[in-house]
């Protein structure tokens, strides 16, 4: 592949251009033509702000996937270097990515890959734990409900067992009373699990606050984690590319308050 692009007065289409300026001046400007990757890559840096790293990375996506379509090794990695200086980022990290770029990956591909990270194993134990207190005070239960939603709760199972606890009035909530809704192995496995007593819980309060910190940054995490790759996507249309960074920078803001918050209420 070696395409590159000229850019006529707009306008004007070759045969126009030709009648209007003539022959050795569409010669000229055919002879003066960018390369694709020169072109993309000036589109996409007057597009994207290279100094803010979500924006960063959204380049290099696009331009991997185009990078990635050239058969000549020689060019390819001529071309993996110059976007490694032209971005400021490692030409090893570039390369990795490179492996990883594959059009229209799918959500429930994503969602099992996050599923099975290192830290939703943290994630789920939180949840169970929080669960636990819910069950054995009433009183965590009604202040649960004042700071988090069912739909907060990552594992599947967790959140159908919160969305039923959070719908009755707290007094009659059990896991008796969980389970006669429920009809379902799982939940009934994953109650049976929740001993809280025998979870060596001392400071009860300090517990619920440590589950209910883990559990909202955490859903802010995934969500991020997400959003990135979607965006990372390079069949994107522009309308949908800043629907998604805007709601990823909408993201880090709710992050960034819900972190303040914290930090001033401890």
């Amino acid at each position: 592949m070696n395409v590159r692009v000229a850019k006529m007065t707009p306008g004007f289409d070759p045969y126009t251009y030709v009648r209007r300026f003539g022959k050795d001046k569409f010669e000229e400007l055919i002879n003066t033509a960018r390369s694709l990757f020169d072109f993309k890559l000036d589109l996409l840096c007057r597009k994207f702000d290279k100094r803010v790293l979500e924006q960063k990375a959204v380049i290099i996506t696009q331009m991997l996937a185009t990078i990635k379509k050239i058969k000549n090794a020689v060019l390819r990695n001529a071309h993996l270097k110059k976007l490694a200086e032209e971005l400021a980022v490692p030409e090893e990290a570039i390369r990795e990515e490179l492996v990883r770029v594959k059009e229209n990956r799918s959500m429930p591909e994503i969602s099992r890959r996050l599923q099975t990270a290192p830290g939703m194993k943290v994630v789920k134990v939180a949840e169970k734990m929080l669960i636990g207190l819910m069950f054995d005070d009433f009183n965590l239960l009604d202040e649960a409900k004042k700071v988090l939603t069912a739909e907060e709760f990552v594992d599947p199972v967790a959140k159908t067992i919160v969305s039923v606890m959070f719908a009755q009035p707290a007094e009659e909530v059990s896991p008796a009373a969980v389970l006669n809704k429920i009809q379902d192995e799982r939940v009934n496995s994953y109650i049976s699990g929740l001993m809280v007593g025998e979870l060596g819980v001392k400071d009860r309060k300090k517990s619920f606050n440590d589950c209910v910190k883990r559990i909202k940054t955490d859903k802010i995490q995934i969500q991020k984690k997400i959003l990135q790759e979607k965006i990372k996507d390079p069949g994107l249309d522009n309308k949908t590319l800043n629907a998604l960074l805007t709601e990823y920078e909408e993201l880090k803001k709710e992050q960034k308050a819900y972190e303040k918050a914290k930090k001033e209420n401890d």
